[in-house]
Protein backbone atom coordinates (compact mmCIF):
# COMPACT_ATOMS: atom_id res chain seq x y z
CA UNK A 1 0.00 0.00 0.00
CA UNK A 2 1.47 3.10 -1.45
CA UNK A 3 1.74 5.68 1.17
CA UNK A 4 -0.11 9.31 0.68
CA UNK A 5 0.67 12.06 2.64
CA UNK A 6 -2.71 14.48 2.88
CA UNK A 7 -1.49 18.21 3.54
CA UNK A 8 -3.12 19.40 6.53
CA UNK A 9 -5.99 21.66 6.24
CA UNK A 10 -6.01 24.96 8.47
CA UNK A 11 -8.92 26.01 10.03
CA UNK A 12 -9.57 29.73 10.41
CA UNK A 13 -8.81 29.74 13.85
CA UNK A 14 -5.38 28.47 12.60
CA UNK A 15 -4.83 31.41 10.08
CA UNK A 16 -5.71 33.82 12.82
CA UNK A 17 -2.82 32.69 14.99
CA UNK A 18 -0.04 33.03 12.27
CA UNK A 19 -1.47 36.43 10.81
CA UNK A 20 -1.49 37.42 15.03
CA UNK A 21 1.71 35.72 15.41
CA UNK A 22 3.26 37.51 12.03
CA UNK A 23 1.67 40.83 12.96
CA UNK A 24 3.24 41.21 16.28
CA UNK A 25 6.74 40.06 14.86
CA UNK A 26 6.34 42.96 12.09
CA UNK A 27 5.47 45.08 14.95
CA UNK A 28 8.49 44.53 17.28
CA UNK A 29 10.91 45.27 14.56
CA UNK A 30 8.90 48.26 13.66
CA UNK A 31 8.89 49.40 17.24
CA UNK A 32 13.01 48.64 17.61
CA UNK A 33 13.75 50.51 14.06
CA UNK A 34 12.26 53.33 15.83
CA UNK A 35 13.82 53.34 19.14
CA UNK A 36 17.19 53.13 17.03
CA UNK A 37 16.00 56.27 14.85
CA UNK A 38 15.12 58.10 18.02
CA UNK A 39 18.19 57.29 19.50
CA UNK A 40 20.29 58.65 16.54
CA UNK A 41 17.79 61.63 17.00
CA UNK A 42 18.74 62.59 20.37
CA UNK A 43 22.42 62.10 19.94
CA UNK A 44 22.06 64.67 16.69
CA UNK A 45 20.13 66.53 19.05
CA UNK A 46 22.94 67.17 21.59
CA UNK A 47 25.67 67.46 19.27
CA UNK A 48 28.52 70.30 20.43
CA UNK A 49 30.67 72.57 17.83
CA UNK A 50 33.14 74.60 18.50
CA UNK A 51 34.34 77.10 16.29
CA UNK A 52 36.84 80.07 16.37
CA UNK A 53 37.50 83.63 15.33
CA UNK A 54 40.02 85.38 15.14
CA UNK A 55 39.51 89.16 14.61
CA UNK A 56 42.24 92.64 14.83
CA UNK A 57 41.18 95.65 14.96
CA UNK A 58 43.54 98.43 13.90
CA UNK A 59 43.62 102.15 15.63
CA UNK A 60 45.98 105.20 15.56
CA UNK A 61 47.35 103.32 18.97
CA UNK A 62 47.57 100.00 17.58
CA UNK A 63 45.84 97.29 16.87
CA UNK A 64 44.20 94.20 18.90
CA UNK A 65 44.10 90.50 17.98
CA UNK A 66 41.16 88.70 19.82
CA UNK A 67 40.73 84.81 19.84
CA UNK A 68 37.41 83.63 20.77
CA UNK A 69 36.29 80.33 20.71
CA UNK A 70 32.12 79.13 20.67
CA UNK A 71 30.16 76.76 20.91
CA UNK A 72 27.85 76.79 17.81
CA UNK A 73 26.34 73.24 18.63
CA UNK A 74 22.76 72.37 20.19
CA UNK A 75 24.47 70.62 23.36
CA UNK A 76 27.49 71.45 25.72
CA UNK A 77 30.95 70.40 24.61
CA UNK A 78 32.65 68.43 27.82
CA UNK A 79 36.13 69.30 27.29
CA UNK A 80 38.90 66.54 27.67
CA UNK A 81 41.45 68.45 27.33
CA UNK A 82 43.09 71.84 25.69
CA UNK A 83 46.53 72.82 24.73
CA UNK A 84 48.30 74.88 21.85
CA UNK A 85 51.00 73.28 19.43
CA UNK A 86 54.07 75.52 18.36
CA UNK A 87 55.30 73.65 15.09
CA UNK A 88 53.26 70.72 15.43
CA UNK A 89 54.29 69.98 19.21
CA UNK A 90 52.48 70.54 22.11
CA UNK A 91 53.43 73.68 24.32
CA UNK A 92 53.82 73.23 28.15
CA UNK A 93 55.56 75.11 30.38
CA UNK A 94 56.02 74.32 33.64
CA UNK A 95 54.83 76.49 36.57
CA UNK A 96 53.84 79.12 34.19
CA UNK A 97 50.94 80.89 32.74
CA UNK A 98 49.68 78.99 29.42
CA UNK A 99 49.00 81.77 27.87
CA UNK A 100 52.36 84.34 28.81
CA UNK A 101 54.61 81.87 27.63
CA UNK A 102 53.00 80.86 24.58
CA UNK A 103 53.21 85.12 23.57
CA UNK A 104 56.79 85.05 24.95
CA UNK A 105 57.33 82.06 22.70
CA UNK A 106 55.71 83.32 19.63
CA UNK A 107 56.52 87.11 19.72
CA UNK A 108 59.21 87.41 21.98
CA UNK A 109 61.11 90.64 21.67
CA UNK A 110 59.75 91.20 17.53
CA UNK A 111 56.62 93.50 19.07
CA UNK A 112 55.63 95.58 22.09
CA UNK A 113 52.03 93.83 23.25
CA UNK A 114 49.85 93.63 26.17
CA UNK A 115 47.73 90.66 26.89
CA UNK A 116 44.55 92.62 27.79
CA UNK A 117 42.30 89.81 28.48
CA UNK A 118 42.95 86.03 29.38
CA UNK A 119 40.58 83.63 29.59
CA UNK A 120 41.79 80.41 29.48
CA UNK A 121 39.25 77.70 30.68
CA UNK A 122 40.01 74.36 32.79
CA UNK A 123 41.41 70.86 31.11
CA UNK A 124 38.22 69.47 32.47
CA UNK A 125 35.92 72.13 31.32
CA UNK A 126 31.82 72.66 30.25
CA UNK A 127 31.45 74.63 27.57
CA UNK A 128 27.03 74.78 27.18
CA UNK A 129 25.78 75.49 23.90
CA UNK A 130 25.77 79.02 22.74
CA UNK A 131 28.67 79.33 25.30
CA UNK A 132 31.52 82.21 23.53
CA UNK A 133 34.98 82.47 25.59
CA UNK A 134 37.62 84.90 24.94
CA UNK A 135 40.84 82.73 25.11
CA UNK A 136 43.21 86.04 24.59
CA UNK A 137 43.20 89.09 23.58
CA UNK A 138 45.94 91.37 22.88
CA UNK A 139 47.50 94.42 22.14
CA UNK A 140 49.94 95.63 19.99
CA UNK A 141 51.27 98.90 20.81
CA UNK A 142 52.37 101.19 17.81
CA UNK A 143 51.09 98.25 14.94
CA UNK A 144 49.92 99.87 12.01
CA UNK A 145 49.02 98.32 8.77
CA UNK A 146 52.62 97.37 7.92
CA UNK A 147 53.59 95.56 10.60
CA UNK A 148 49.91 93.43 10.62
CA UNK A 149 51.12 91.06 8.30
CA UNK A 150 53.78 89.84 10.06
CA UNK A 151 52.25 90.29 13.68
CA UNK A 152 49.58 87.87 12.04
CA UNK A 153 52.10 85.98 10.29
CA UNK A 154 53.48 85.06 13.86
CA UNK A 155 50.34 84.20 15.39
CA UNK A 156 49.40 81.41 13.02
CA UNK A 157 52.73 79.25 14.12
CA UNK A 158 50.39 78.72 17.39
CA UNK A 159 47.12 76.05 16.82
CA UNK A 160 44.79 75.94 19.95
CA UNK A 161 43.50 72.15 20.33
CA UNK A 162 40.02 71.16 22.13
CA UNK A 163 39.46 67.72 22.60
CA UNK A 164 35.67 67.57 24.07
CA UNK A 165 33.01 65.02 22.98
CA UNK A 166 28.93 64.93 23.69
CA UNK A 167 26.81 63.80 26.21
CA UNK A 168 26.69 60.73 24.65
CA UNK A 169 30.47 60.14 24.29
CA UNK A 170 31.16 60.79 20.99
CA UNK A 171 34.49 62.41 20.63
CA UNK A 172 35.83 65.17 18.50
CA UNK A 173 39.01 67.31 18.31
CA UNK A 174 38.81 71.12 17.62
CA UNK A 175 41.68 72.99 16.00
CA UNK A 176 42.11 77.00 15.11
CA UNK A 177 44.45 76.48 12.05
CA UNK A 178 42.55 73.85 10.55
Amino acid sequence: MPFTANPPTLSNSDWIAISSATIAILAFFATAWQAWLARIHNQLSVTPHITSTTSSTLTDQGMEITLTLRNVGVGPALVEDRYFEVGGNRFDPIGQDLVVALCQLVFGNAFKYHIRQNSMFGGRAVLPSGAEIVIVRLFFVGANADSKLAILGATSRADFIVRYKSLYGKKFTFRTNH
